[in-house]
């Protein structure tokens, strides 16, 4: 296996996205009603911060072949980001977070759970994130079936791969 990409996280969630799209409707309607450079400017903007919002990754390549780790973000076909060499890995921890999410007067309990790679030196490297439990688990395996590294679990209920 050459190399394996994770979702880290997307850039808009559920409350960003409709701004998103507003955001991207008046940076058009800006560009076309006011035909001047600082209208084109205002106007891409808008248009930009609304497809970060839209269409906005942030992604995790690990390849352990020619050992390096690339973080980027991605805004559909145009990456950009940092590519580190990829230490000697001790093992892959995994953690779980619970928190409350509010939308105005409306509160909710969300579960978060964190995969991260450390390293030998105990400097940890946040793989990905997931909302849902099977994500995490496949996450994991993927890792486990490119190189064979031990899991560390700290969640609440144990994940078995």
């Amino acid at each position: 296996m050459n190399s394996i990409s994770f979702l880290k996280r997307r850039l808009g969630n559920n409350l960003t996205q409709p701004f998103g799209l507003v955001s991207m409707i008046i940076g058009i309607g800006i560009v076309s009603q006011i035909p001047t450079i600082l209208g084109f400017l205002l106007g891409f903007a808008l248009i930009l911060e609304g497809s970060i919002f839209l269409f906005g990754k942030e992604m995790t390549e690990i390849n352990f072949a020619q050992k390096y780790i690339r973080q980027y973000f991605q805004l559909t076909f145009i990456k950009f980001g940092s590519t580190i060499s990829l230490p000697e890995i001790k093992y892959i921890l995994i953690r779980d977070f619970h928190t409350k999410i509010s939308y105005s007067s409306m509160t909710e309990d969300a579960e978060y759970f964190e995969i991260s790679l450390v390293t030998f030196n105990d400097k940890k490297i946040i793989v990905a994130f997931s909302q849902r439990k099977k994500k995490a688990k496949k996450i994991i395996s993927e890792i486990k079936s490119a190189q064979e590294i031990r899991l560390v679990d700290n969640t609440r209920n144990k994940i078995t791969v």
